[in-house]
């Protein structure tokens, strides 16, 4: 989805119990996508609220539909959370920080 992702600016994710760790979710964001995320599961750990993209607390279609339509209406917003994402995807949640976490997990494990 990688031509897509190129094209777009908003990233909807609406996961019934998880977002962490959405390969979608991350190459959206890589690609500069602001997301609007259902809180679900470890989301936050992903996406913070304000700061890359917009959190809904509940599948509420009026809740999601007005998020979104402020996200679409709101340039700046938009941008800065694209920008953030990009930042996150490639400095937080990438291949290096991955095999730490996933080592000192099987670590934890076998200790």
């Amino acid at each position: 989805l990688e031509e897509e992702f190129a094209c777009s600016k908003i990233f909807v994710s609406l996961q019934d119990y998880e977002n962490f760790t959405s390969i979608s979710l991350l190459e959206a964001m890589g690609n500069g996508n602001a997301v609007l995320a259902v809180n679900v599961g470890e989301t936050e750990r992903v996406v913070k609220d304000n700061i890359n993209g917009i959190l809904c607390n509940s599948f509420d279609v009026k809740e999601i539909s007005e998020k979104l339509f402020q996200l679409m209406n709101d340039s700046k917003k938009t941008e800065e959370y694209a920008r953030n994402n990009n930042q996150v995807a490639n400095n937080v949640h990438n291949i290096r920080n991955f095999t730490n976490d996933i080592e000192q997990f099987w670590e934890s494990i076998f200790d």
